[in-house]
């Protein structure tokens, strides 16, 4: 019997083995794509959450740096951070869609809008409408006349929830609320 030449043999792969090989990709896939899911998400509410504490901490700065009043107004799905060089209380507001309205004589420091669809959301606790910190201490004021002032951002996919409370002297710090999922870094809120 003759051997085949070397040039004859076929190397490659048969179309089960390559059935095969898409049929456990598509398993693997199905498999990760929950939990990445969710991974994304925890991750936009981390995310937006860095930016906004960031953020409440750039207005209280700003209001020492520039020795006006300086107001954080919250809108769905937005903030503005504008200054008062005249002293009177900045008075502004923001949608997620327009540019943000500033009151008499304010400067706008900052706005943020967040993408609709972003699948991430923010809501001022208590009917929370702005913070406003002087210019002397950066000592903070809420519109709700109460002693501190929160800000939860929210997913829309899972129960990922992140919480920035601010103190009347101005120091803040996050934690997730009762209820939501924890998030490893950060402690549970005390209510």
């Amino acid at each position: 019997m003759m051997a085949k030449p070397r040039a004859l043999i076929r190397r490659g792969f048969t179309m089960i083995e390559l059935l095969i090989v898409v049929a456990i990709i598509a398993i693997v896939l199905a498999l990760a794509a929950p939990s990445f899911r969710d991974f994304m998400a925890k991750k936009r509410v981390e995310g937006v959450q860095s930016e906004l504490a960031t953020d409440l901490q750039y207005a209280r700065s700003e209001a020492v740096a520039r020795n006006a009043k300086v107001r954080i107004t919250f809108g769905t799905g937005c903030y503005v951070i504008t200054a008062q060089p005249d002293g009177s209380s900045p008075s502004s507001a923001c949608s997620q869609t327009t540019d943000p309205t500033l009151g008499t004589g304010a400067t706008n420091v900052k706005q943020v809008q967040l993408q609709s669809g972003a699948g991430v959301s923010f809501s001022p606790v208590s009917s929370l409408s702005w913070i406003e910190f002087d210019p002397v201490r950066g000592i903070a004021s809420f519109s709700t006349g109460a002693a501190s002032g929160a800000i939860t951002v929210t997913s829309s996919v899972g129960s990922w929830q992140l919480r920035s409370n601010v103190t009347l002297v101005g120091s803040m710090t996050v934690c997730y609320p009762i209820g939501s999922t924890a998030i490893s870094g950060y402690t549970q809120c005390a209510s």
